[in-house]
């Protein structure tokens, strides 16, 4: 499981240079660094807080980008995603959300 959020912040890692991600599609990329966020746990009725884990990513031509896998126990992405650590490489589909947003619908650790 990642390191909870704050821990990230006390490590001193730029998050800065992470965009929120706006790419869409099927993609390779590189884990640089992994969180945990607490919140409540969502249901798959999409009921109560959201928590769930952040990579933060590079992509294979070199753009960085900060995705966020929700927590849903029904969820294949979230399950996979927690047991990633910096310099896996995954395969990461992206798709819209209704209110447009990126939403990771996989995740797979390239080996």
């Amino acid at each position: 499981m990642p390191a909870p959020w704050k821990q990230l912040k006390e490590s001193g890692f730029d998050r800065n240079s992470y965009r929120e991600s706006d790419r869409f599609g099927v993609w390779e990329a590189t884990v640089d660094a992994l969180a945990y966020s607490h919140g409540g746990q969502t249901t798959v009725a999409d009921k109560g807080k959201c928590s769930g884990i952040h990579p933060f990513a590079q992509a294979a031509e070199g753009e960085k980008f900060w995705l966020y896998v929700i927590y849903r126990s029904d969820s294949l992405a979230y399950h996979r995603a927690k047991d990633l650590e910096a310099g896996d490489r995954i395969w990461v589909e992206t798709v819209h959300t209704k209110a447009d947003h990126c939403w990771v619908k996989s995740l797979e650790k390239r080996e």
